[in-house]
């Protein structure tokens, strides 16, 4: 899966949703949409280069971003800017194993002055409520992926 991006338009993160249908073998747009040359939002027909992502997870956000320092050193040739490059990279790397921890957390709505017991949910949990009908099928679909890409953004560390 490729990992979540930081939008240089309006600065929020990303995360590609893939657009495939296991049924038929078919992507569900063309090649071009998928390269976001016109992305016409299904809904509203209005072009938008991210009608076909969905917000990235905090955890993923944290392990992409350790990342992307991590290869702006290996990128940086001068000195005092690689020296600040991998100081930056360090401070981010710091971060990873506990984003990792959390990548299969979710945060339930409307529960921001909560416990954290009612607040966040595991994945196992999750899951229960998708079954229960208590939640919807994406939170599910979120939280796999969010697993997925920061173990494999994870490995990719220096």
């Amino acid at each position: 899966m490729p990992r979540p991006f930081l939008c240089s338009k309006c600065g929020n993160w990303y995360a590609p949703v893939p657009r495939y249908d296991p049924a038929t073998g078919e992507h569900f747009v063309c090649y071009t949409c998928q390269e976001k040359k016109h992305a016409g939002n299904p809904k509203t027909g209005v072009v938008d280069c991210h009608a076909f992502d969905e917000s990235a997870t905090m955890s993923e956000r944290l392990v992409a971003e350790a990342l992307i320092k991590a290869e702006a050193v290996a990128n940086t040739k001068d000195l005092p800017l690689a020296e600040k490059a991998l100081k930056d990279a360090e401070t981010a790397g710091e971060k990873v194993p506990e984003a990792v921890k959390w990548a299969g957390v979710f945060e339930l709505p409307g529960r921001k002055n909560d416990r954290q017991e009612d607040r966040f949910k595991g994945y196992e949990v999750v899951e229960k409520y998708v079954e229960q009908h208590r939640r919807p099928e994406s939170d599910l679909i979120t939280l796999q992926r969010s697993i997925k890409n920061c173990r494999e953004m994870a490995e990719q560390l220096p």
